[in-house]
């Protein structure tokens, strides 16, 4: 498919046809815009067997994308997960124009950065694939069932565009507010009021008017819109097997999920602390564990557990094992007693060494958890509550391939919020059903989930707290998740950021992007 399309963006596009281009590559691939006028431009990307990876790039300010060759192997777009997902559907169309226009034995490398002006005509063909001229014209000349038209307006004796309009344009298409205005501006399609030459549009362009707090006013529900294209992002992703990652990757993996975790929970209340201590115990320098406070041996239950949690197997003692493994270095040992029996190493109390509950053991009283909304479940409860979870788990685990990748984390978050709600264990709640989460996401090959606690503890906790009794009431379809869902979906986009690493794909990549950039100026020079 991919060659047979490449033969004619040869013959085509180097005049300048774009939109003839776009007819031919929507008709190859037998696609229509299925969301309002939006371009799928992700089944685009799956007709052409180009795979789209989230990455992070490292870089400070502007937008960046990459397209990445490897000959005779499947082509990369990597994507900057820190940018607006409509920026992200800009970015991965230029990026196809590169697929499409180049015709790579060797391993390829391009990038789209502020610099890179010779890739100019990529993003003209990026606004020809998302804002075809015919369907772009059809939009701006829509009328309502009155026969009035909805965006344009009578100035002067003709029809023109406000420029704020262009704002719900831009919203249909899927695409951010500059690139839309000068799509329409430079096709002639419609006239911009009080816009006759660019250095107006461009000057507009930096006013208010243009701005995102401008977009979120004019535009109803558009947090529904922005959630809507993250979840078209994260269904369409490529992930990684984590089998396959670099040992150093997972290790760092490993290590912001302990400090996170901890962070959260309160464990330790200094970030540096918690990796000075990660550090000390993977280098072999932390020997005898019993004369270590409570909160360090936890962590290293937690590390191992992490290290460990695919060869799990899931039965109904799962959860039981997940609290054992991760409390098991705070029980106290005959050889621990013995040295706590000397008063100056117990000069600090008892409760610093080891815990007052059994690992692995439901509890036996009733937990109140300061602050939340909820009461969590009564001793006889328990046994019925994680019975059930249990059942559910296995039916999502059975069926986990009939759903999307969005889709299955809405259901792990149903599934977690009901362990939050139920807290069966005395302590270790927060920390056991995090690593439940990610256990279900290894089960669909999803990167596993840090929630960074700098960032979004308030926000993640507030979200569950507010589902807290929904998911005891009501069911799984009658609860809205697009607020956690969202949250997870950030986590596991950074996540993947730290997996997926251009860097790791191609050896010495500046190199190969520099040389090709420049031998793309000198041929169009030519």
């Amino acid at each position: 498919m991919l060659k047979d399309v490449r033969e004619y963006i040869e013959k085509n596009l180097t005049y300048g046809k774009n939109d003839d281009v776009v007819k031919y590559l929507f008709k190859s691939l037998s696609l229509t815009p299925h969301v309002d006028v939006m371009t799928p431009i992700y089944d685009v990307c799956k007709g052409l067997g180009i795979k789209l990876v989230a990455t992070d790039f490292k870089r400070k300010g502007g937008d960046v994308a990459q397209y990445i060759e490897r000959g005779g192997r499947s082509p990369y777009i990597c994507v900057d997960y820190a940018t607006n997902c409509r920026r992200v559907r800009f970015n991965i169309a230029t990026m196809v124009y590169c697929a499409l226009h180049s015709n790579f034995s060797d391993r390829f490398v391009v990038t789209k950065t502020p610099e890179s002006q010779n890739l100019h005509r990529a993003k003209k063909f990026a606004a020809s694939l998302l804002m075809p001229t015919q369907t772009l014209k059809k939009e701006i000349f829509r009328k309502d069932i009155f026969g009035e038209y909805i965006y344009l307006v009578k100035y002067n004796g003709e029809w023109v565009l406000p420029f704020k309009t262009i704002h719900c344009i831009a919203e249909r298409f899927g695409v951010e507010f500059p690139q839309c205005a000068k799509r329409i501006f430079y096709s002639n399609i419609a006239k911009i009021r009080r816009i006759n030459t660019r250095d107006e549009l461009n000057r507009r362009l930096k006013t208010a008017e243009a701005s995102e707090a401008m977009r979120r006013r004019w535009i109803y529900g558009c947090e529904k819109r922005d959630y809507l294209l993250r979840t078209y992002l994260i269904n369409n992703l490529h992930f990684p097997k984590i089998t396959k990652v670099n040992d150093q990757i997972c290790e760092k993996l490993r290590c912001e999920i302990v400090k996170n975790d901890s962070l959260i929970e309160g464990v330790l209340s200094s970030a540096k602390k918690i990796e000075s201590f990660l550090n000390r115990y993977k280098k072999g320098e932390v020997n005898e564990l019993y004369k270590l406070p409570i909160a360090e041996r936890i962590m290293i239950g937690h590390y191992e557990t992490i290290r460990h949690l695919e060869e799990i197997p899931f039965n109904k003692r799962f959860f039981n094992e997940l609290h054992y493994r991760l409390f098991k270095y705070a029980v106290v040992t005959d050889e621990e007693r013995e040295w706590l029996a000397d008063p100056k190493h117990c000069a600090r109390g008892e409760n610093e060494y080891f815990i007052d509950f059994v690992p692995g053991q439901y509890r036996q009283t009733q937990n109140i958890i300061n602050g939340a909304k909820f009461i969590t479940d009564s001793v006889p409860d328990i046994y019925t509550t994680m019975n059930n979870l249990y059942y559910d788990t296995e039916y999502l685990l059975q069926n986990k391939d009939k759903y999307t990748n969005v889709e299955y984390i809405g259901r792990v978050n149903n599934l977690v919020n009901k362990l939050c709600v139920c807290n069966p264990f005395d302590d270790g709640n927060g920390r056991v059903s995090r690593l439940f989460m990610n256990y279900l996401f290894y089960q669909k090959e999803l990167p596993p989930v840090y929630i960074d606690a700098s960032k979004r503890k308030e926000e993640y906790i507030s979200a569950l707290d507010e589902l807290s009794d929904q998911c005891r009431h009501k069911l799984y379809e009658q609860i809205d998740y697009s607020r956690l869902n969202g949250i997870v979906m950030e986590c596991m986009l950074e996540t993947e950021g730290i997996f997926f690493q251009p860097e790791a794909m191609l050896s010495k990549p500046q190199e190969y992007i520099n040389k090709e950039l420049r031998a793309k100026t000198d041929k169009e020079k030519e």
